[in-house]
């Protein structure tokens, strides 16, 4: 669901009216994603270290890997949403241009450019901003405009001048964004207020789920990991883009 619209003053004696929600979905279908993995009776005899132990750990741990790519593909790939429209674009007001590096007045820039979003009546919504996602070269310099006493420049620290950014949000890092773009990051909003990006699951089941079998055609065991979900895009008034200083 997108914003719901068409609130309005109920005079005395006057009637409620109904109102909308603006469209703004997304379709989602949920995708199974799985592997298989074998051990001989030999490789269990012969297991010193305890791997077996590891095996569904370290499945499950692939599982959730290959969600998270999932999920940072929509922000790196700028999928083309229902409306037609890229989600990061000009006319979605979540793009910063120019680009620019992280700094006090920038992350401040980012905070104004959300909280002055509009739903589709033209009323403001007042997305705050909760996370900055950032490449891991860039998380000591977004910690850093997160804890700084005073204004953050790109090229130097002012003194003089509070941080009005301090504490103001919660910084993620993620290589995933180093490989794709190291100068671009994101703004997230708070997913209490608003959704930028949701993930659903089968049954509400969030975890992997790992089995195990003896094997048929080999002597050993067979494990299989699997989880249904998809990640989509809910709303892209949630979420904000800097392309970064070239």
């Amino acid at each position: 669901l997108g914003q719901f619209v068409g609130v309005d003053i109920v005079r005395e004696g006057g009637e409620y009216k109904y109102g909308s929600f603006a469209e703004m979905g997304q379709e989602v279908k949920l995708e199974k994603a799985g592997a298989l993995f074998s051990i001989t009776d030999d490789a269990i005899i012969n297991d010193d270290l305890n791997m077996l132990d590891s095996i569904p750990r370290r499945m499950g741990a692939g599982a959730r890997r290959h969600l998270g790519d999932r999920v940072f593909a929509l922000l790196t790939g700028n999928p083309e949403l229902a409306d037609g429209t890229p989600l990061f674009h000009a006319d979605h007001n979540n793009l910063v241009t120019p680009g620019s590096a992280i700094t006090t007045v920038s992350v401040d820039g980012m905070r104004v450019l959300m909280a002055t979003q509009k739903d589709s009546t033209g009323r403001t919504i007042r997305v705050p901003l909760k996370f900055i996602v950032v490449p891991v070269g860039m998380g000591g310099t977004a910690r850093t405009v997160l804890e700084s006493q005073f204004e953050v420049g790109a090229t130097s620290r002012n003194n003089t001048t509070p941080n009005i950014v301090r504490n103001s949000f919660t910084v993620i890092e993620d290589p995933r964004l180093d490989a794709d773009d190291p100068n671009a990051w994101y703004g997230i909003a708070d997913p209490a207020v608003i959704n930028g990006i949701v993930i659903a699951y089968r049954d509400g089941i969030q975890v992997p789920r790992v089995t195990q079998k003896e094997g048929w055609n080999v002597d050993g065991v067979e494990f299989k990991v699997r989880l249904d979900a998809a990640p989509a895009i809910a709303d892209y008034v949630g979420l904000a883009k800097n392309p970064g200083a070239s």
